[in-house]
């Protein structure tokens, strides 16, 4: 017993120091454990305080960062709070995740700024920091204008398809539709009654106060049968008179007994050839 319970507070005190990694998101801890700038454990504590504090739509103290150094955290702070990122982050865990995510991604480009521009590490963390600023500079541009028409972040502000919906917020439909938007603010009655368009449910009880009795006042026109007697001229089996003509189908009846039918063919026998009687009869 004695063997386990010592065997278990080691292994508790070696798992203690990543312990951050319980909060984090996968891929928070990942970008967070692969990242060049600081030592692990620092970073894996900070990431942890910035998104419990970005969730809440604040920023912690310089004091509460262990990471990074002391002044890239006062300008990392700094450039959040302008940029305006905290009332953004509230309430949304995917925002959350990827402004988190995009500040790794510059602050692990410090250790290039330094290689290739033979930089200082402030100078290079000023750069950084200057890439990240206006990279949100503009997205949350692109925001505030989403918000502005719908009243939300897209899937909840998921880095996923963000630029496709980038390319949408810069078309001519869109302009259009920030247009108008901003027309029905200047207009509280237009937006009143747009908000009230298309609430009515259908329902199947009947209202007692839309029905209406109307008197109905129509003509009735009662129907008859009528019949007469229609003479066709020359129509056949009708005799009015006798007059020469020559349809067959006028013809009186006695004028067809008289039609005799044209003799058919006689057949006449002719006699024999007489070479015919001069042949020999065989025995």
């Amino acid at each position: 017993m004695k063997a386990d319970a010592v065997q278990s507070l080691i292994f508790e005190a070696k798992e203690a120091r990543l312990a951050a990694l319980d909060d984090l998101s996968r891929k928070l801890w990942l970008g967070g454990m692969t990242n060049a700038e600081g030592e692990i454990e620092a970073r894996l504590k900070t990431l942890r305080l910035l998104n419990e504090t970005l969730l809440t739509g604040h920023l912690p103290s310089s004091d509460q960062c262990v990471w990074p150094d002391s002044a890239l955290v006062m300008r990392l702070l700094e450039t959040l709070s302008g940029l305006e990122l905290p009332r953004l982050c509230k309430g949304q865990p995917e925002l959350v995740e990827t402004v988190l995510m995009s500040l790794l991604f510059h602050l692990d480009f410090i250790v290039d700024y330094q290689d290739r521009g033979r930089l200082d590490k402030s100078e290079a963390s000023a750069l950084a920091l200057a890439a990240f600023a206006a990279d949100w500079q503009e997205r949350r541009g692109e925001m505030d204008e989403w918000v502005e028409v719908f009243g939300m972040l897209p899937e909840g502000g998921k880095n996923t398809h963000w630029d496709t919906i980038r390319g949408l917020l810069r078309s001519e439909g869109w302009q259009d539709v920030l247009r108008i938007r901003r027309l029905q603010a200047r207009l509280p009655e237009l937006s009143e009654l747009i908000r009230s368009l298309g609430r009515v449910r259908p329902t199947d009880v009947d209202d007692e106060q839309s029905q209406q009795t109307v008197p109905v006042m129509e003509r009735a026109t009662a129907q008859s049968q009528a019949s007469r007697t229609v003479h066709v001229p020359d129509m056949p089996g009708e005799t009015r008179g006798i007059q020469r003509s020559d349809r067959i189908a006028r013809m009186l009846p006695a004028e067809a007994l008289m039609v005799s039918l044209p003799e058919p063919p006689r057949i006449v026998s002719l006699p024999e050839p007489p070479w015919i009687e001069s042949l020999p009869v065989p025995a």
